[in-house]
C-alpha cells in the first residue's frame, strides 16, 4: 500500500518519507454475489499517490454492476499484472464522473520502497509523472515494456449490459492499457474510450458490443458541434484492433480509431496494427462454411495460409487446415475477411472482363459467410461524420457492413472546428483499405 512515515532526527523533524509496499504479485480480489462493485479512491485527493491500486485488479459482479465512482485509478507497474472487470449487468461510470483507469506501463524499478523511499510527491516528481497516464512516453512507458510476453490480455465484460455511460449522457470513461484487451458488452459500449497497445504481431485487441459501439456526439451550449477530442480508440504496436457491432458503429465527433505504431511509445515495433470495423452483423458470420468452401474444399488460397500460419508457431495440428482451425476465432476471421476481399476484388475483374458483366463469384462468397444479408433489413451502419479512421505508421484498414451503409466523413470542416486531416479514412505509411457493404459510401 502506498505509505508515508516521519522520521525524527536530532530532534527535529525530516520530509514524509513515501513508498509502496506492493510487489509484482499484489492483488485486490472482489466478488459480489447478486449486488454491485463500487470503486472509489478519494481516501486522500492531495496526491495521485493515494489512487494507485495493486498490480492486479480483478472484480467479479455476477449479478450486478461494475461502477467506476472516482476521478482515476492506477494499477501498481508489474509484468503480472491484469486487470479483469467482470460484470453480469454492466460497467459504468458514475454519473458525473469521468475515470480513467491506468494499468501503468512505467519502469518498476522507479516506484519508491522501504528501502528506497522519496519525499518528493509533486507533480512533477518522476514518481508521479510515472505513474499519471497524460505523461510523455519517456515516463508513462519503461524502456522495455513491461507486459513483454504476457499474452493474457485485459478483460472488460459486460455480459447483460453495457460498458461505458448510459444513454443520452455527455460523460465517459478512459482506459489506459499496457498489452492486448478484450471489451464485450451484450448492449453497448458507450463513450468508454482506450488508449492501448499489442506488443507482438500476434496480438488481436478487441471492442466487441451486441447492439452499438458509439462515441456520443457533442455539441455547444449554442447547439454548434464541438470536437471531442478526450475519447478514440486508439491502439499502439502491431496486430490488429477489431470492431465490432451487431448494429451500429457511430463515432460521433470523437477522435475516431487511429494506428499509431511506435509514433507514442518508441520501445513498440514501428510496423503499426491493422484495424477492422464491421457493423450491422444481423446475425454472427458463418466462418465455419466459409473455412470449409474455401481452404478444406479449395486450394486456391494455400500459398497464402501457408504465410499467414508462419506467423503462428504455436498452431497445432498434422494439415495446414488443422492448424487453422486450433488458431483464435479472431486470427482465423483476420485471414478469413482476407480472402473475402480477394474474392471480391477477382469477381469485379472477371465482371469488367466479360460481356456479361457476371459478379456471382463474389455474390457466391458473400452468400456463405454472411446468408441472408443481402435480403435482410438494415441491420447497422458504420457512421463516422465528423471523426476518422486512419493507420498511422503502416497497417490495413478493413471495413465490413454487410446490412448497412457507411458515411465516411464530412467534405469539409465547417460544420466543426477540425481540420480535414482530421476527418476520413487515412493509411499512411503503407497498407490498404478494403470495404464490403451493402448500401452507400
Amino acid at each position: 500500500l502506498p505509505q508515508s512515515l516521519t522520521q525524527a532526527l536530532g530532534g527535529a523533524s525530516t520530509p514524509l518519507s513515501y513508498f509502496f509496499t506492493y510487489g509484482p504479485q499484489s492483488a485486490v480480489n472482489l466478488t459480489s454475489l447478486s449486488g454491485d462493485i463500487v470503486l472509489n479512491a478519494r481516501s486522500n485527493p492531495s496526491s495521485q499517490l493515494w489512487t494507485v491500486y495493486p498490480a492486479t485488479l480483478s472484480a467479479t459482479a455476477l449479478q450486478g454492476n461494475i461502477v467506476d465512482d472516482q476521478n482515476a485509478l492506477t494499477l501498481f507497474p508489474s509484468p503480472t499484472g491484469q486487470l479483469r472487470l467482470l460484470a453480469g449487468g454492466s460497467v459504468l461510470a458514475a454519473d458525473q464522473q469521468q475515470p480513467k483507469i491506468n494499468v501503468s506501463d512505467a519502469d518498476p524499478s522507479l516506484m519508491p520502497s522501504a528501502a528506497a523511499p522519496t519525499n518528493d510527491i509533486s507533480a512533477q516528481s518522476t514518481v508521479l509523472r510515472s505513474l499519471n497516464f497524460a505523461s510523455s512516453a519517456q515516463y508513462n512507458h519503461a524502456t522495455v515494456p513491461v507486459h513483454t510476453g504476457d499474452t493474457v490480455p485485459v478483460t472488460v465484460v459486460a455480459r447483460d449490459g453495457s460498458i461505458g455511460t448510459s444513454a443520452g449522457s455527455s460523460d465517459f470513461m478512459v482506459f489506459y492499457l499496457p498489452k492486448s484487451f478484450q471489451f464485450i458488452a451484450g448492449q453497448d459500449i458507450r463513450n468508454a474510450a482506450v488508449i492501448g497497445q499489442n506488443l507482438a504481431s500476434g496480438d488481436i485487441s478487441l471492442i466487441q458490443a451486441g447492439r452499438d459501439v458509439v462515441f456520443s456526439t457533442q455539441r455547444g451550449s449554442t447547439g454548434v458541434l464541438s470536437p471531442n477530442n478526450l475519447v478514440e480508440y486508439r491502439i499502439g504496436g502491431p496486430g490488429q484492433l477489431d470492431i465490432i457491432a451487431g448494429r451500429n458503429v457511430d463515432l460521433g465527433t470523437s477522435v475516431g480509431v487511429t494506428s499509431v505504431g511506435n509514433t507514442q511509445n518508441p520501445a513498440l515495433p514501428a510496423a503499426g496494427a491493422g484495424v477492422l470495423v464491421m457493423a450491422g452483423l444481423v446475425s454472427p458470420p458463418d466462418y465455419a462454411a466459409f473455412t470449409q468452401a474455401y481452404l478444406a474444399d479449395s486450394d486456391v488460397y494455400q500459398a497464402q495460409l501457408a504465410q499467414f500460419l508462419a506467423q503462428y508457431p504455436e498452431a497445432t495440428g498434422g494439415s495446414p487446415i488443422d492448424r487453422f482451425k486450433s488458431l483464435p476465432a479472431a486470427a482465423q476471421q483476420r485471414f478469413l475477411l482476407q480472402v473475402l476481399f480477394s474474392e471480391l476484388q477477382a469477381s469485379g475483374v472477371a465482371a469488367a472482363d466479360s460481356a456479361n458483366k457476371d459478379y456471382s463469384r463474389g455474390f457466391a462468397a458473400i452468400n456463405i459467410l454472411f446468408p441472408g444479408s443481402l435480403e435482410s433489413a438494415n441491420g447497422g451502419d458504420l457512421n463516422m461524420l465528423l471523426s476518422r479512421i486512419a493507420t498511422l505508421s503502416g497497417g490495413d484498414i478493413s471495413l465490413v457492413v454487410p446490412t448497412g451503409l457507411i458515411n465516411a466523413g464530412a467534405a469539409d470542416t465547417s460544420a466543426i472546428s477540425k481540420d480535414t486531416s482530421q476527418l476520413g479514412i487515412v493509411v499512411q505509411g503503407g497498407g490498404n483499405i478494403d470495404a464490403y457493404l451493402r448500401g452507400d459510401f
